[in-house]
């Protein structure tokens, strides 16, 4: 944490499936990230369900983390989700973060989101909406049943490639760059020094629902 903290880039933590596995996981999980001292310091618009769910404004830009660590988002959640795109489209852009993505990007399904197409549904009402997800330790920039979906990629030494694919990504990191009030421009740096941009070889036009979209 020390390289963000010298650089003041705040760090915002969102849970996994396998944060919350069990009782004693979600117990630890909010005894950690939910504290007052980890909880980074941000313009919050609706921090009541921190650190499951929560809204703030980074810039010009609307940030909506949802919590799709159990599989499926509650009704509930649902309309959290719905109020928070629309308070967030005054903004020239909105990135809504989850954990689980819309539907698998590498060949061993290991998760996604249920009921997926009310999240998709949602999404397309907004065309400043991008949608970033982890889970599959994969970059790929795509648009879902024209949703705009970005897997953010992988920072670990498990690398399974893209569905259909053979090659392995390696370990990347995601830049977004949201300067001004242009459509973000999202590319993907590859470690382990991440000075290198993704040679588009490894970036293949479409993996199964996904179609990708330039950067």
């Amino acid at each position: 944490l020390t390289p963000l903290t010298a650089a003041s880039i705040p760090l915002v933590v969102l849970p996994s499936d396998q944060d919350i596995s069990s009782a004693l996981a979600r117990k630890v999980f909010e005894s950690t990230m939910g504290q007052i001292l980890f909880k980074p310091v941000l313009d919050y618009q609706d921090d009541s369900g921190y650190p499951y769910r929560f809204s703030f404004l980074f810039g010009r830009n609307y940030i909506i983390v949802i919590d799709s660590s159990s599989g499926d988002l509650s009704d509930q959640q649902f309309r959290w989700f719905k109020a928070e795109l629309a308070r967030g489209a005054a903004y020239p852009r909105i990135l809504v973060v989850s954990h689980l993505p819309l539907a698998p990007l590498i060949a061993k399904d290991s998760g996604h989101i249920a009921r997926a197409y009310k999240v998709t549904e949602l999404l397309n009402r907004y065309r400043n909406a991008v949608f970033f997800c982890g889970h599959d330790p994969v970059f790929y920039n795509a648009r879902y049943a024209s949703a705009r979906v970005v897997s953010v990629g992988g920072g670990t030494d498990d690398c399974p490639p893209l569905s259909g694919e053979q090659v392995c990504q390696g370990t990347t990191l995601t830049v977004v760059d949201t300067r001004g009030k242009q459509a973000a421009r999202i590319h993907a740096v590859m470690g382990p020094d991440f000075e290198r941009l993704m040679p588009s070889a490894l970036h293949p036009a479409t993996v199964d629902r996904y179609e990708a979209v330039g950067k």
